[in-house]
């Protein structure tokens, strides 16, 4: 009788599995292969027979996978195993929030009015021009854009 370890490997290395095994596989790989900037933008779909079909959030950055096609190609199959992948197909669509929920949104700006009190310590100079930055005026009391006149 064979251990359930051993079914599982059994079934693993069956004909064709193996292929399908890798290729289920670029799901935790592809930030690896292509890049943190890459991966913002684009993520693979599905997988079979050897062809990716990778989703692209704009039009630009599907240019780019395009572009980069043969090198994507290369460096997945360098990760996942020889001949794992030959071709790779590019749809533009949203991303789904399950990928880009690696990537979140930077904290926004602290508002003037969050900001309590500068340090003791600080220049009397610099304290007055950060207040001014964060009230949005000019010495002189112009507010930022305003022109002359």
């Amino acid at each position: 009788m064979k251990t359930f370890g051993e079914a599982i490997r059994g079934w693993a290395e069956a004909p064709g599995r193996r292929r399908r095994l890798r290729e289920a596989t670029v799901f935790q790989v592809w930030d690896a292969a292509v890049g943190d900037v890459l991966a913002r933008h684009a993520q693979p779909e599905h997988a079979a027979r050897g062809v990716l079909h990778v989703v692209c959030d704009c039009a630009p950055w599907a240019q780019e996978v395009a572009v980069m096609k043969p090198d994507l190609i290369r460096s997945l199959n360098a990760l996942l195993g020889e001949g794992v992948f030959r071709d790779l197909r590019i749809r533009i669509s949203t991303l789904p929030p399950s990928m880009t929920a690696k990537d979140p949104a930077p904290p926004p700006w602290p508002a003037p009015a969050r900001v309590q009190k500068w340090p003791e310590n600080l220049d009397p100079h610099l304290t007055r021009a950060l207040e001014r930055l964060y009230r949005g005026t000019r010495p002189g009391g112009r507010r930022r854009g305003s022109e002359r006149g």
